[in-house]
């Protein structure tokens, strides 16, 4: 059970790296007001006024789904890999 929780933790910290990646690039690609979502689910509500810039970042059903498939196939090609190195 430990090296499935140290695998869990490996892999919440791959995705939050990629999670984080995505955000930095699509936040610094934004030029005008409106609303983006990332390829990870992250949703940016942009409004630019001549005065201020006001963004709100909430996440989405994308996110969640994502995050779940990505630890599925994480721990499905663990498991290959311990099945092979088993045999």
């Amino acid at each position: 059970m430990k090296k499935y929780m140290k695998q869990f933790s490996i892999a919440s910290s791959c995705w939050m790296l990629i999670f984080v990646l995505d955000y930095i690039i699509e936040l610094f690609q934004i030029d005008e007001s409106g609303v983006v979502t990332t390829l990870t689910g992250l949703r940016i509500e942009t409004h630019i006024t001549p005065d201020e810039l006001n963004s709100l970042f909430s996440l989405t059903w994308q996110a969640v789904g994502l995050y779940a498939l990505f630890l599925v196939i994480w721990f499905a090609v663990y498991h290959m890999f311990q099945i092979k190195k088993a045999a």
